[in-house]
Order: C-alpha cells, then structure tokens, then sequence
C-alpha cells in the first residue's frame, strides 16, 4: 500500500535543502567580512570568492524559479492523476493531458540538470581557492617558525659588540632571515627596504646589509628587530583569517555536495515520473490508477513544502543581495 511516509522517504527533503543553501549564503556572507589591510593573497582570494558567492546566490535564485514550476507542474499531476482514476474520462481524453504534462516534466528535468552543473562549477572554483589558501597558510606557518628564530638570534647577538662588528656578519645574516620572512607578505620585502634606508647610510639588497660605521650598526641591531616583530605579528593577524576562510569554504562545499545530491534525486525523481508519465500511453487503465496515486501523493508533498521554500529563500537571497 502506497502511504504518505514511503512518498516522504522516496522523495528529496526540501526543508532540508532550504535550511542548509541559507546556511551557505551565511558562511558567504562571514568570509566576506574577513579584513586584513595591505594584504594581496587575501584581497585577491576574498574577490574570487565574492564571485563565487554572486554565483551561489544566483543558483538560489534559480532553484527558486525551478521549485516553483516543479510546484505549479505538481498541479497538472495532481489533475492528470485525477482523471486517471475517474472511468468516466476516456482514454483518448487522458492522452490529450498526458502530452503538455509529460512535456512540463521533461522541462524540469532539464532545469533541474542545469541547476546541478551550476553547483558542480561552483564547487570546483571554491576547490581550488582552498587548495591555493591551504599552500600559502603552510607558507606562513613556516615563516612563523623561521621569525621566532630570528627573534631569538636577535635577542642572543645584539649585545655581543664584537659579532656586531666582525665583517658585519650579524646584520648580513639578519637581513636575509628577514628578507626570506617578508616574502609571503605584500609590501615586506618593500617594508625591509624602507627601514634600512630609513636609518641612515645602510644599503639593503638581496639579503646583504653594509653598515658604515658602529653608529649605524647599533641602529640596525634595532630596525632589524622591529622588522622581524612586525612581520611576526602580520603573521599572527593573516595565519587566524586565511584558517577561517578555509573552515568556511570547507563547510560551503559540503552543504554543495548536499545540494548537488538533492538536485540528482530530484533529477532521477522527475524521470521517473517521465517514465511513468510514458508508460500511461499503452499501459492498462487499472495500472494507470496505481501509478496515479503515487503521482498524487509525491506531487501534494512536493507543494506542502515548496511554498514554505519559496518565501524562504526569497527573504534569504534577497537579504544576502542587500549586504553583498
């Protein structure tokens, strides 16, 4: 016997892919307030991003449009399956409906494919921007651990004068830790310079420091302890952000994979009914009224809960576009 719980259990959950396509949107929206000035990487990275969120947000707007033609062709179901079951309508009368029912459900099908390729391509793009924030996050815990180290020498060598003055060796040391530190970061390399020259007389280039005299070096010892401090604290500020915008595409892409999941059982539903729907044209009349019922049943269900969607998903998207 055909029930309302084998149709729930044969049937995609719409309320579930509502609460988690507007969780998406959220996590979209929170990698988008993510803010670390004078970076490039995360500028860079948080655009691509944003594109993929305008993506995202039309794949909702356009499951929208497709919920609702699969909702309004529930109603053509509803009606064929009626007729199906009534012996009074006669079988020419039923082929008659049959036809621009059987074409409405092809219609679906064929958007909901469209909706499906949307988020594999989607999800794709946001791959391989994690892939690249995973690559550099492993670069900037390398730098951590290399300026730690730095920090250390510096603390160790400064007040040993006669390292200091010994063919400049220190500061030719240093100024390579501290070139080879400010590479993951926009604007270090160019930070180390300017605050070399800042200081009077010392020429920085390729990781070679000279100092004129013992004045200078002194002064080095201290500009290359701000340098090394503060590029150890653009890596505290970068590390925590690029680790949040992974979390958050890490989590998108599984709600996608749920989405893109829903999307194929809904897929293979709609053929279903196809097949169905094709079968009625030679089928016997007491096997039509079967088929009709389970028609009638998943197509009600399919309108329960598309209207709450709908709504839904409009106030969410329409609420994202205002923020975005």
């Amino acid at each position: 016997m055909i029930t309302r719980e084998i149709i729930a259990l044969d049937t995609p959950n719409i309320t579930e892919l509502q609460r988690q396509t507007i969780q998406s949107i959220e996590y979209f929206s929170k990698i988008q307030r993510l803010r670390v000035e004078k970076n490039e990487f995360i500028q860079e990275k948080l655009k691509k991003i944003s594109k993929q969120r305008d993506k995202f947000r039309d794949f909702a707007e356009q499951s929208i449009t497709n919920v609702l033609k699969i909702s309004s062709h529930a109603d053509d179901i509803i009606l064929f399956a009626d007729c199906c079951i009534d012996d009074d309508i006669s079988n020419y009368e039923l082929l008659k409906l049959l036809r621009p029912t059987l074409s409405n459900a092809t219609l679906n099908k064929n958007n909901s494919e469209l909706l499906k390729d949307l988020l594999v391509k989607i999800k794709t793009r946001l791959e391989t921007i994690s892939t690249d924030i995973t690559d550099h996050n492993v670069k900037i815990n390398n730098t951590r651990n290399n300026l730690r180290e730095c920090i250390d020498d510096v603390d160790e060598m400064k007040n040993d004068e006669y390292l200091a003055v010994k063919n400049n060796k220190f500061i030719s040391y240093v100024g390579s830790a501290v070139a080879l530190g400010a590479a993951p970061f926009t604007g270090g390399a160019s930070l180390v310079a300017e605050t070399f020259v800042g200081i009077g007389a010392i020429a920085f280039f390729g990781g070679a420091v000279v100092a004129n005299n013992h004045a200078y070096e002194a002064r080095a010892y201290s500009a290359c302890g701000n340098v090394l401090n503060y590029l150890a604290k653009e890596v505290e500020e970068i590390s925590p952000c690029l680790s949040e915008m992974k979390e958050c595409l890490k989590k998108i892409n599984e709600i996608i994979s749920y989405c893109e999941s829903y999307w194929t059982i809904e897929i293979e539903n709609i053929d279903k009914i196809i097949k169905g729907l094709e079968s009625c044209k030679t089928t016997r009349r007491p096997m039509i009224k079967h088929s009709a019922v389970l028609f009638s049943l998943r197509a009600k269900r399919i309108q329960e809960e598309a209207k709450f969607y709908i709504v839904a998903m409009r106030a969410a998207v329409n609420a994202d576009r205002i923020s975005g």
